[in-house]
């Protein structure tokens, strides 16, 4: 398969996830539906503490892979480690769950579910991660469009069960997990078997190392991020473990429709964030470029996100009600908190791909702890009862702290690394408050806009044209902002008219 470059990467990427998200947006309009407000609990549960299950039995091997990848693409040794290594874990997994869903006393830890729907969550938890996986091994490859392709024909599948599902009244949480595991396991049985064929082609003598030496390697980059990990990971099931318990499955729905928009939202940055791991790696010995393409990222990371994120924020009283129904009205305070959080995640993302891909674990360790740390004090400030908050505060709780704690951490993480490539720390905040400023002011300007002119003209006074009439309104102020100083996304008036001349054809 052909290799691109970074920019036709990104292109790729970029295109691939705006039609994944559309195609999650039309998943996540009707699985709350079909799977009933306390299904989509039981579901929003098992996704978080099931993800974060995997992730910490990884034991950050998935970065390691990437980044010594990224370095070395003629060795498949390495690929072939990590994927054995995922499957003993898998196993080991399956086993531990099933064993522990057997000891008496063990059914508050899963809500009162059966074993089955217990192990089919933490299955579909298990193929997800490898599927992302996989994809993270095509970028290290520098190949994105077949991967793109089978991540497209994978969501369209599973929309496609659950719109007909929805409209037969037959899909229940159990089927749901079959039929999406039993996809994207096909998905990267497909995806792994291409590589395999086309790697050999490409590199018919490829090296590889013996199992211990791998070990060996895979240990030096990973120790210094295990307990951190597991830490994290360990915090975000507490969280929902938390929310679960004094607040019911009904909350946790709430803050799982939150979740689901700021995942959506995800799909536009971190497959950005995603390609910069293998440029970090590849230019880590030219200090200039790294320089430069990291504050490139971070300006053009925030513009992005802030642009959608505040958007949804100013009103979230419109979409949610309209996306989702009005038993969902209470995930709107939820929303709002967790676009905050989004913002500051997708510069969580440029610095976490900076410093694993430039190997500098035990920084991106020691500043990681910060958050763990502020985390865990969080979820006895706002979601077990104390005498400040009697009755937690539900899904607006974890929120509220996921937003508090990235917001915090990040602006550390940003601060060191700013520190370390030798900019000024101003830099970060101009950036931020820039961004955030001009988006609210015209975000809150559009919909007090579109709301006087649903009170001159009553027939306007429907949700989804409040909102379409809104975001016309916001998307043509942003872009004159953007056309007028493109500088603050870190592209010249130079390029940026050049750019256009292309979109045109003119010469």
């Amino acid at each position: 398969m052909k290799r691109d470059n970074f920019a036709g990467r990104y292109i790729v990427k970029l295109s691939s996830s705006i039609v994944l998200t559309v195609i999650n947006a039309v998943i996540q309009l009707f699985l709350p539906r079909a799977l009933s407000v306390e299904g989509y609990g039981f579901y929003s549960y098992n996704l978080n503490v099931f993800t974060s299950v995997v992730v910490m039995a990884n034991l950050s091997a998935s970065n390691a892979m990437v980044s010594k990848f990224s370095r070395k693409n003629e060795e498949r040794g390495i690929i072939k480690f990590y994927l054995e290594y995922v499957a003993l874990i898998s196993v080991i997994l399956n086993i531990a769950v099933f064993v522990l869903g057997k000891i008496q006393g063990s059914e508050g830890l899963f809500q009162g579910q059966t074993i089955y729907l217990v192990l089919l969550g933490l299955n579909a938890a298990v193929f997800n991660k490898l599927l992302t996986d996989v994809i993270s091994m095509y970028d290290a490859a520098a190949i994105s469009r077949f991967p793109a392709v089978i991540q497209i024909l994978l969501k369209s599948a599973i929309c496609v069960l659950v719109c007909a599902g929805y409209f037969l009244g037959t899909l229940d949480l159990q089927l749901f997990y079959v039929v999406q595991i039993s996809i994207t396991a096909v998905s990267i049985f497909i995806l792994c078997k291409v590589f395999w064929r086309d790697h050999k082609k490409t590199y018919p003598t490829s090296t590889s190392k013996s199992v211990k030496e791998y070990i060996s390697s895979f240990w030096v980059f990973c120790k210094p991020l295990i307990l951190v990990s597991c830490f994290a990971q360990l915090n975000v099931i507490i969280m929902n473990w938390a929310l679960m318990n004094y607040a019911g499955e009904r909350q946790q729905a709430m803050f799982g429709v939150a979740l689901q928009i700021n995942i959506l939202l995800s799909y536009v940055f971190s497959p950005y964030a995603e390609l910069l791991k293998r440029e970090f790696a590849v230019i880590a010995h030219d200090i200039e470029q790294v320089k430069f393409k990291f504050i490139q990222s971070l300006r053009q990371m925030f513009w992005i996100t802030s642009y959608f994120a505040v958007f949804i924020i100013i009103c979230a009283d419109w979409l949610i009600p309209l996306l989702f129904g009005e038993e969902y009205r209470g995930a709107v305070l939820p929303t709002q908190l967790m676009m905050v959080y989004t913002i500051y995640q997708a510069w969580g993302q440029v610095t976490g791909s900076f410093l694993l891909s430039t190997e500098k674990t035990k920084s991106y360790a020691a500043l990681t702890y910060i958050g763990i740390a502020l985390t865990l004090a969080f979820i006895f400030l706002f979601q077990v009862p104390n005498f400040i908050f009697p009755n937690g505060l539900g899904a607006e709780g974890v929120a509220l702290n996921y937003t508090l704690c990235n917001l915090i951490a990040t602006t550390i993480m940003v601060s060191f690394c700013m520190k370390s490539l030798s900019q000024k720390l101003f830099t970060g905040w101009k950036i931020q408050f820039g961004a955030l400023a001009e988006c609210l002011l015209v975000a809150a300007a559009a919909k007090a806009l579109v709301a006087l002119l649903c009170g001159t003209v009553p027939a306007l006074n429907i949700l989804f044209v409040k909102v379409m009439l809104s975001g016309i309104i916001y998307t043509a102020g942003i872009l004159a902002i953007v056309f007028k100083f493109p500088e603050q996304m870190g592209i010249s008036k130079e390029t940026l008219k050049n750019k256009l001349r292309k979109v045109f054809h003119r010469e």
